[in-house]
């Protein structure tokens, strides 16, 4: 009996290690996927997408008029 118990004590603690290490390594998955993101961020940006965001921004400044006419 006590060679199972040793054997199911150093599973356990294999076990554990296992999952420790798993979870460090999850959570620097986790840090560097958030620190590429981060650093490269979108880019420069085109003159299309800066004409498409200026129409959204007047877009929304008049749906906002609007709004506050009809009150």
């Amino acid at each position: 009996m006590e060679r199972e118990e040793g054997a199911t004590e150093r599973e356990d603690r294999i076990r554990r290690a296992l999952l420790w290490i798993g979870a460090v390594s999850a959570v620097s998955v986790v840090a560097a996927f958030v620190v590429v993101r981060a650093t490269v961020g979108r880019g420069s940006s085109d003159p299309t997408s800066d004409r498409i965001q200026s129409l959204i921004d007047e877009t929304n400044r008049l749906l906002k008029q609007i709004d506050q006419s009809k009150r």
